[in-house]
């Protein structure tokens, strides 16, 4: 499988939670007929939005805990182009919410 990782080396960073009432749990099937969970949500990282994105056990637990009030959340993750539309995104690998 071919991902757009700009490397493979996983931050590290506290980052500000924006949009967080946007944030979508939703389970898509793959062209081979798999299905996963994906959770995704926004970020405000030195100014910029970003699309941060989890996938299967992941979003799982990221759902379990995430509601519109959650301000603040340490990510680990790793910087990828989304394949569509060639924007920065987070891909989510582990996360603790602050607050």
């Amino acid at each position: 499988m071919y991902r757009n990782f700009q490397n493979n080396q996983l931050f590290i960073k506290e980052v500000d939670v924006i949009f967080a009432d946007k944030a979508m749990f939703k389970t898509i099937t793959d062209k081979n007929n798999i299905q996963r969970n994906l959770f995704s949500f926004y970020v405000n990282d030195d100014g910029q939005n970003i699309k941060c994105v989890t996938w299967n056990e992941t979003a799982d637990n990221l759902n379990k805990v995430f509601n519109k009030d959650t301000k603040t959340i340490e990510i680990k993750y790793l910087h990828k182009n989304n394949k569509n539309t060639d924007e920065l995104e987070y891909s989510v690998r582990e996360f603790n919410i602050i607050n």
